[in-house]
């Protein structure tokens, strides 16, 4: 679950920077409803980890999820960077913004920390951490 729940997060970035850097109505459209769903498994996700871990998750759990998570946005890279790239997409922007949503998503899984909603994650062109999908 734990490989599937990254996969999710680390895919939320890489769609949202297809949808903000690529013109294409058709692919902005295929973007928002994959972040859609995205949104959907990962407060599953969320809501599972938290009933779990009340107080938090233990620091052995996070580093294997930080561990994992740069693992995965380095695979993505490594797979479809050769895509990403026309489309003015650095690798940088690809890691900056997945372990922004690795970090945010392992801030919110505690009880006593406010949930936004269930659409939350990082805006890749805020420069604040803005949080909400269009």
């Amino acid at each position: 679950m734990l490989v599937l729940l990254i996969v999710e997060i680390v895919s939320t970035a890489y769609y949202r920077l297809i949808r903000s850097h690529c013109g294409d109505d058709p692919i902005r459209e295929m973007c928002r409803l994959i972040l859609r769903d995205e949104a959907g498994h990962i407060t599953f996700h969320r809501e599972r980890l938290t009933a779990r871990y009340p107080t938090g998750a233990p620091s052995l759990w996070s580093l294997g999820f930080f561990g994992l998570g740069t693992a995965c946005v380095t695979f993505l890279w490594l797979s479809h960077g050769r895509w990403l790239k026309p489309l003015g997409i650095p690798a940088s922007e690809l890691f900056v913004f997945s372990l922004q949503g690795l970090r945010h998503f392992r801030r919110r899984l505690r009880r006593d920390e406010p949930q936004a909603g269930t659409h939350d994650f990082p805006n890749p062109r805020a420069t604040t951490s803005s949080l909400s999908i269009r």
